[in-house]
């Protein structure tokens, strides 16, 4: 074994400068790691996240823009305010009625269209005359007619897994409701499309924090609180980003 106080004074120097340079190159390597470290972390969550968020923002607040307007035009045209004011009359013409709404489902490329008489119940769509709606079977429709609100949006995912949007609106002061789907599978698509990192992923909630769309289907329906706790609600709150930390299945 070395003995330092049989070393020469030339070998205790080269010693002593050799462990200085170790040290400091060992603590630059650390602050240099540290460094990378912080900027990644600046980079992931102050720049990329916002920016990946916002472009879904906009997508999303596009498609519902659309077809809120979509709604409204279709419930305030003037035919079909009439034509559901006479739908007893003998100039009622159920076939234009139908080709109003079949020219709404093509020109936005819905999945379905329909109208119907707020005080009726009376209800159709691009296929003609349904049936009249009522409290056991409809509760959606009343439900909304009695809200006292002009729209609805909803997120809806059916058993074979497509996605469709619903966007209602009604007339407070006339008659008529308009209601329309739309798929969601190019929106599912985007949202699919995003990683964040190695394991990161987006999905959507509805503004209570119920998830809306996420790609393990069992997950639909369930909350953000549910799976994260109750601090997850922290990020529904109307800020343009939000972050917190949480222990995910063991991460």
């Amino acid at each position: 074994m070395l003995k330092l106080h049989s070393l020469s004074i030339k070998q205790k120097v080269v010693l002593g400068i050799t462990f200085a340079v170790l040290a400091s190159t060992i603590i630059v390597g650390v602050m240099a790691q540290r460094h990378a470290r912080d900027v990644l972390s600046h980079r992931l969550i102050d720049i990329e996240l916002p920016a990946m968020l916002q472009q879904i923002n906009t997508e999303i607040d596009r498609e519902v823009v659309q077809m809120q307007q979509a709604a409204k035009q279709l419930a305030t045209n003037e035919f079909v305010v009439e034509a559901l004011k006479n739908t007893d009359h003998p100039q009622f013409s159920e076939t234009q009625l139908v080709q109003q709404l079949n020219n709404i489902k093509s020109q936005y490329g819905l999945n379905d269209a329909s109208v119907a008489n707020r005080k009726t119940a009376y209800y159709w769509n691009q296929n003609g005359f349904l049936r009249q709606l009522n409290h056991s079977q409809d509760a959606w429709f009343f439900g909304f007619t009695s809200s006292g609100r002009e729209t609805s949006v909803s997120v809806f995912q059916e058993a074979n897994g497509e996605v469709k949007m619903f966007t209602n609106y009604q007339d407070l002061n006339g008659i008529s409701m308009s209601g329309l789907s739309k798929s969601m599978d190019d929106m599912v698509s985007l949202l699919n499309s995003f990683q964040i990192e190695d394991t990161g992923y987006v999905f959507l909630t509805n503004e209570k924090g119920d998830i809306q769309i996420h790609r393990q289907q069992g997950k639909n329906k369930t909350s953000i609180a549910q799976l994260f706790g109750s601090n997850a609600n922290q990020l529904l709150n109307k800020n343009s980003f939000n972050l917190i930390n949480v222990e995910f299945e063991g991460k």
